[in-house]
């Protein structure tokens, strides 16, 4: 799907499209008023209380996190190919790193920990680039085939669900970094290092779809917590959504401020003073 495609189906979704200024509170103010009626509402009888919108879904496509996808080549693809990537993520507070391949290894970040800029230290993590999927496994089986004395469990924090809790090594680092260094030298191999540089463009790159996109999930926002049957002082799972997007950007050093509307900025600012922690 092209930028000018995504635009159109955004704009399907709306109803309309919006331009930085114009309308862009509606979501937020629909936000403060549906907070601050949910402590009154959750102290009604279920059977008083009237629902007509379905609760938004993190699955649901409209509050994807936005992502680039460039189709203009038009040659038939396989599952193998294409560029792919061995990472290297080392934790930011313990001697523990995971080693894998993705042909996406931003979203593989975030489908790891969703707050993978904190869990993880970008500043030594690393990526090297393969050509195909299967240039990609036999690097990692060279990689893990290095350190295999190293094995360790994973994290109880990752989540399982993505297949994250295999090749998990402790104390490997340096090994690996050594490995890398020789693959992008006699090996001819590129490596993206630090992986924060890497990261910062990815998001810079797809920066012009966060505008609508954070929007829709502030609209999407003030219908979930419109519906809620419990208390207001933990936030929603739409909320965690984009308060991540959020946070990653600010991380990374791009300009929020710039990026989104100025309603998205109000509600940044709140849930960051009413939940600290994210």
């Amino acid at each position: 799907m092209t930028a000018g495609e995504l635009e159109l189906e955004q704009r399907n979704v709306l109803g309309h499209s919006k331009a930085p200024g114009d309308g862009d509170v509606s979501g937020a103010t629909q936000y403060a008023s549906c907070r601050a009626g949910a402590g009154k509402r959750a102290a009604e009888p279920l059977s008083r209380r009237t629902n007509p919108f379905p609760t938004p879904k993190i699955t649901d496509r409209r509050y994807a996190v936005p992502a680039r996808i460039d189709r203009r080549d038009g040659r038939p693809r396989s599952s193998s190919a294409g560029k792919s990537w061995l990472y290297v993520l080392p934790c930011r507070h313990e001697d523990i790193l995971k080693v894998g391949f993705s042909r996406q290894p931003l979203r593989r970040l975030r489908a790891l920990h969703p707050r993978y800029f904190e869990f993880f230290d970008l500043e030594r993590a690393f990526l090297i680039e393969a050509d195909t999927v299967k240039d990609a496994r036999g690097l990692e089986r060279h990689m893990a085939s290095s350190v295999k004395l190293h094995r360790a469990p994973s994290p109880l924090v990752v989540t399982r669900a993505a297949a994250g809790h295999t090749e998990w090594y402790r104390g490997a680092y340096e090994i690996l970094r050594q490995e890398a260094e020789t693959l992008g030298g006699e090996g001819g191999y590129r490596v993206e290092a630090p992986l924060q540089t890497w990261l910062a463009a990815q998001l810079r790159g797809s920066a012009d779809l966060l505008y609508d996109w954070s929007q829709r999930m502030l609209d999407g926002i003030a219908i979930e917590i419109a519906s809620l049957d419990s208390d207001a002082f933990r936030p929603t799972p739409l909320e965690r959504t984009l308060r991540n997007a959020l946070d990653a950007h600010a991380a990374a050093d791009l300009p929020i401020e710039s990026l989104v509307a100025g309603g998205v900025i109000d509600w940044y600012r709140d849930n960051h003073q009413r939940f600290p922690l994210g």
